[in-house]
């Protein structure tokens, strides 16, 4: 048993946050995502990319079938 139990535990090293910033977009960590530091955005839960939800009933099929655009 040691006689000190501080010293049997790593030491606690306060770095500011840009340095683990760096960290994290420069090194891989195995089996997850890369960080590619463009930043988290906030979206809402009904958000989908690719698919672009229609307000309007209008569309292009109707366009090539001569229904006119209702304003």
């Amino acid at each position: 048993m040691p006689e000190r139990l501080e010293e049997s535990f790593p030491k606690t090293v306060i770095v500011k946050k840009i340095v683990e910033d760096q960290k994290a977009v420069t090194t891989d960590m195995l089996g997850t995502v890369k960080n590619l530091g463009q930043g988290q955005t906030q979206k809402p839960t009904e958000h989908v990319y690719g698919y672009r939800i229609a307000v309007d009933e209008w569309n292009a099929a109707k366009c090539i079938n001569g229904e006119p655009l209702s304003n």
